[in-house]
């Protein structure tokens, strides 16, 4: 090829052709630019490959470690949803001498506790290459930003405050107590039984416990629901439109358009005071959204709920028959949905059931 052209511009020149051979010298420089250039888009677009592969694989990390997150924060989650139902009996003083004598779990209420033991090195080996995302994997980082920058710093907070307070409070038992070491023991002594019953400072301290750990119960639902939806996107971005692995499907219900748009409605509170709250739900992209407004004046952005299978919130209500469905949402915290034994969404219920909120059988109806 070098010799053809070579041929071509040696003609010209012994011919006496100087506007040809121009013409030629710019039409050769122009191919060798050309071809330069597409030297260049080649290599880029491999190396473009390359570095999305790369990327790609530390989504692929990022996906396992959510899923170890998810299954630590609902185990955590459950531990500590059950130990503030059990402060909550022993606040109202409705735990007896036999329920301590019997049940371990009354007295292992603020003995030991479990922090998180994050799997973020997929993300922070992201946070590398933050300036060169490539373009599918954009919309993916606000939700995992979130996550990790705000919602794990949150808890972990909150983990630690417990730990220090559990710590403390074994310390003072160690330190003070004789029947320390029988705590674990099938029979209880004389001496323990009338602590918890009847030493006000026991109470005392429990009740400051419980202050912090509904804190920390909050913090693990709100990490758990974040990092759902973050594993969901990225599992979609990464498998197409494989169907969910079957530990999503065992914590999560992932339900149709179709279903979903059963829970569609406004939700009405008893009015307290004159003042009437209502809960709109709505259908958005696959998601249930929820709007809290206050007679009429919505003051709380929409945001996506997420559905989870029944949980051990189910036991706060054992004298009905009902279907409970546990809902978590960031600010409004955990809502359930009550289901009557025809199938019919019939109310919804705030955290322990304390608000309750009725559907409005006129549904569609917004709040204007």
């Amino acid at each position: 090829m070098i010799k053809f052209f070579r041929k071509i511009r040696q003609r010209l020149l012994t011919e006496n052709k100087f506007s040809k051979y121009l013409l030629y010298a710019i039409g050769e420089i122009t191919l060798v630019i050309i071809g330069i250039l597409l030297a260049l888009a080649i290599n880029n677009r491999s190396q473009e490959r390359k570095h999305e592969a790369k990327i790609a694989a530390l989504f692929e990390e990022i996906l396992i470690g959510l899923e170890d997150d998810i299954e630590q924060a609902s185990e955590n989650a459950k531990r500590a949803f059950k130990t503030d139902s059990l402060i909550r009996l022993v606040i109202n003083d409705n735990v007896t001498r036999e329920d301590y004598s019997l049940d371990m779990d009354y007295r292992r209420i603020m003995i030991g506790s479990k922090k998180m033991d994050f799997s973020d090195n997929g993300y922070k080996n992201l946070t590398n290459y933050i300036d060169n995302i490539p373009l599918r994997f954009k919309p993916l980082m606000k939700n995992l930003n979130e996550l990790y920058l705000d919602k794990q710093p949150n808890l972990n907070e909150k983990d630690e405050v417990i730990e220090s307070l559990s710590f403390d409070y074994v310390k003072y038992l160690s330190e003070n107590k004789s029947w320390f070491s029988e705590i674990y023991s099938f029979a209880p002594s004389e001496e323990y039984l009338n602590y918890v019953l009847n030493d006000i400072s026991y109470k005392n301290r429990i009740l400051r416990y419980k202050m912090y750990s509904s804190g920390q119960r909050r913090a693990l639902t709100r990490y758990e629901n974040m990092a759902f939806r973050c594993y969901i996107a990225i599992y979609k971005v990464l498998r197409n439109d494989q169907p969910l692995p079957e530990f999503v499907r065992n914590y999560m219900i992932y339900l149709p358009k179709k279903t979903l748009e059963k829970y569609e409605g406004d939700y009405l509170s008893v009015a307290q005071n004159g003042v009437r709250t209502t809960i709109e739900i709505r259908v958005k992209d696959d998601f249930l959204e929820l709007n809290y407004a206050i007679e009429k004046s919505k003051n709380l952005t929409p945001e996506k709920i997420t559905i989870y299978k029944n949980t051990k919130e189910v036991d706060l209500f054992p004298k009905t028959q009902e279907v409970f469905f546990n809902v978590v949402s960031d600010s409004f915290g955990n809502i359930i949905f009550e289901i009557d034994d025809k199938g019919n969404i019939v109310s919804l219920k705030q955290g322990r059931g304390e608000n309750v909120y009725k559907k409005n059988i006129r549904k569609g109806n917004s709040i204007n």
